[in-house]
């Protein structure tokens, strides 16, 4: 092959020099490659695939390719993260937008529940699924045009159930906190209860206040395992001896055996098992204040956005007051 005669004193980087009697078809190679100066040694390199040095290399391809960004210069660096970042969000615009749209596909809104806290929601003696808020669930699907599919798991497995898609929404008297909202996406509140005391007439003879009970060593406090109820329960009587259950139900029954001297457990059941049980009743002091709502799988904006519309209209429709007269409860 011929050597092509460079100029001298013509700076670029990594340009091709031209002859000075013009181009010599004989020094181009059968691939279309040429001789390119190296900006590193100051000298030609013949680019035969790869030029000497790292930053040879650069110049050559960017030269070879005419100048024009490409994947192996810092224009094509900046090209590459671009469309990473668009691939992305389309990802992201199918997987988390979609859920919404995937229910009423499939016609079926599935609730995840755990096996009562009446009056909220429970199973009647036909086996069929009743309360609050079964009758709220009723309406939103109804509006959605889809049929409804409740879902019933421990209390405690109810948040990973969630996250790993046995059902869309967790509609189950749950209190909002932040340590669940780490997990998944919370609605607005649709209602605001208290964890209170739930007693035996048969061991106290007038309403026990918390100021009485919170020093006694032993006192026997039954809760549900998981819930609030249990939290404040640990939190607030620091000397009991804690008793927890899978259900409401199994943990009320203890005092009204004489299993447990008090249950700590939301307003709302409080009242329920008074009227179920004739020995318990309610103290009447809420030790806490609790926002309930309905949770999400993280992401799922257009959904939650749905949900938050659908419970302000409840709102201001009556349709909550309207549950709430008739199921018996008490709560803001």
């Amino acid at each position: 092959m011929s050597t092509l005669p460079y100029q001298e004193g013509i700076g670029g980087r990594g340009k091709a020099r031209e002859p000075k009697g013009g181009r010599d078809p004989s020094t181009f190679h059968a691939w279309g490659h040429r001789e390119y100066l190296c900006h590193c040694h100051g000298k030609s390199s013949p680019f035969r695939g790869e030029p000497s040095g790292a930053g040879c290399r650069k110049s050559a391809r960017g030269a070879f390719y005419g100048g024009a960004p490409n994947f192996f210069n810092k224009e094509g660096l900046g090209m590459r993260r671009f469309m990473v970042f668009v691939m992305v969000l389309v990802i992201s615009f199918f997987a988390f937008a979609d859920l919404l749209d995937e229910i009423r596909a499939r016609g079926v809104l599935r609730i995840g529940q755990d096996a009562g806290y009446m009056p909220l929601y429970g199973t009647d003696e036909k086996g069929n699924r009743v309360g609050f808020e079964v009758d709220l669930a009723k309406k939103m699907a109804e509006i959605l045009g889809v049929k409804l599919e409740f879902v019933v798991v421990n209390w405690d497995g109810i948040i990973p159930a969630l996250i790993s898609g046995k059902f869309d929404i967790i509609s189950s008297g749950m209190t909002i906190t932040p340590e669940r909202a780490l997990k998944v996406d919370f609605t607005d509140p649709y209602l605001t209860v208290g964890q209170t005391v739930l007693y035996s007439t048969k061991k106290y003879s007038s309403a026990p206040r918390y100021s009485d009970l919170k020093n006694i060593e032993g006192l026997r406090v039954a809760v549900q395992l998981g819930t609030t109820g249990d939290e404040a329960a640990r939190r607030l009587f620091p000397n009991a001896n804690i008793l927890a259950f899978d259900t409401m139900d199994e943990a009320a029954y203890q005092v009204a055996s004489g299993r447990a001297d008090i249950m700590v457990v939301d307003s709302i059941f409080a009242q329920f098992m008074a009227k179920k049980y004739s020995v318990l009743e309610v103290s009447g002091e809420l030790l806490t204040k609790e926002n309930l709502g309905i949770a999400v799988r993280r992401g799922n904006l257009e959904f939650l956005h749905w949900l938050n519309t659908f419970i302000r209209w409840a709102r201001t429709s009556g349709l909550i007051d309207q549950l709430k007269a008739r199921w018996g409860i008490s709560a803001e």
